[in-house]
């Protein structure tokens, strides 16, 4: 089992960014939590709404032993299946995975998810994973948000945040190990059943193959292909799903 030991900021800029400004004296798995966030960011360097204290901000520190054999390449996805899954069981709400990492009730967005290396001289160190969760936020403070959402919201009632963060850091590290070992495999059937896509036919962004496509499914290394228009099957591995 991983040590791991919580840090604790009233306010930040982004606890991504505190974690790689000070990677070298942070150590693996310590987590990085903010009451408030500055300046959030998604992917593609999108503005995550985060000056609420309302909502969780943390970040998990990576840097494994072995970096070179580690499996990054599927961490915001095993990140995902474990947030799924506690808000799936023990918080009773029916959501899903949106690929390759958001986590969506009813079509809108409540848990992002953004993984940032830290390299030297070329070499991947380790990699901060963090992930904003809209937790305690109203209804109208998505009034501009119509794609956004929150757990009190969906539930109805307020959450400890403090609870919700000993839940993820527990359910994280309790498999961190056996996905550290097998990768992707650890997780493959867990996140083929969470992510969803909702029609065959899917718009892509964010990436040289900007267009839409037939889906044809989603691969065992995490990735999906789709069909172009002459039927050749070809495999996503970054973009935006829009549709």
């Amino acid at each position: 089992m991983v040590n791991h030991k919580k840090i604790n900021f009233k306010e930040l800029n982004s606890t991504n960014a505190y974690v790689l400004e000070n990677f070298d004296k942070l150590n693996m798995g310590d987590v990085v939590i903010a009451d408030v966030q500055t300046n959030g960011r998604g992917r593609f360097d999108r503005v995550w709404e985060s000056n609420s204290s309302d909502n969780l901000y943390m970040t998990f520190v990576i840097k494994p032993e072995n970096s070179e054999k580690f499996p990054y390449v599927n961490l915001t996805q095993y990140l995902s299946i474990i947030l799924n899954t506690i808000f799936n069981d023990k918080y009773g709400i029916k959501s899903d995975i949106k690929w390759p990492n958001d986590i969506l009730y009813g079509g809108k967005k409540f848990v992002g998810i953004l993984s940032e290396a830290k390299a030297d001289n070329g070499k991947i160190q380790g990699v901060a994973l963090g992930v904003g969760i809209n937790v305690n936020t109203e209804k109208d403070f998505y009034k501009n948000l119509p794609k956004a959402t929150s757990l009190k919201i969906i539930t109805g009632r307020m959450t400890d945040k403090n609870e919700l963060v000993d839940e993820i850091t527990k359910e994280f590290f309790a498999g961190f190990e056996n996905y550290a070992e097998k990768g992707f495999e650890a997780i493959k059937e867990t996140y083929k059943n969470m992510c969803r896509f909702h029609s065959e036919t899917v718009k892509i962004g964010g990436s040289f193959m900007d267009g839409e496509y037939k889906f044809a499914g989603l691969n065992d290394d995490g990735t999906f292909s789709v069909f172009d228009d002459n039927g050749e099957k070809i495999k996503v591995v970054s973009g935006d799903i829009l549709c």
